[in-house]
């Protein structure tokens, strides 16, 4: 039906989806509310987010950020932007943490290599020339 009830029903019916980790199915409904439920924006709103939350669970964050970011722009609820506000920033702020944490990583596996190469020079240096062979060399006057 097209009432506000049939689209919390449809709705409810994408979040089941959602939660059983069957994402595309979730996204397929959502689809549906979009396309036959326009004079539900709240619902429609709800399923954007949704489809946020669905594109995050399969890897898909770019275009998670893309729902977001419209919602944010379009819709006029302020309940649900604050609530896509959130997510947006939650999916930022989990990359930051990730390009913080390759950039931690990349300088200690250059410092580990620097300092790898350190103990193998300084090795090299030792075996080279130790201080007590001096003192055991044959006067050669």
């Amino acid at each position: 039906s097209q009432t506000a009830v049939g689209a919390e029903a449809e709705y409810n019916v994408a979040a089941i989806q959602y939660k059983q980790g069957n994402y595309d199915a979730s996204v397929k409904t959502i689809a549906d509310i979009i396309r036959n439920r326009p004079s539900h924006p709240y619902w429609v709103a709800k399923a954007l987010i949704l489809q946020a939350d669905n594109h995050v669970a399969k890897g898909e964050d770019f275009e998670a950020k893309l729902v977001l970011q419209n919602l944010i722009d379009k819709y006029n609820g302020p309940e649900l932007k604050v609530i896509a506000q959130e997510k947006l920033n939650a999916i930022i702020q989990r990359e930051n943490d990730a390009e913080l944490m390759k950039e931690m990583k990349i300088k200690e596996e250059i410092y580990i290599q620097f300092n790898e190469n350190n103990k193998e020079q300084k090795l090299f240096e030792e075996e080279t020339m130790p201080s007590d062979t001096l003192q055991t060399l044959p006067n050669q006057e």
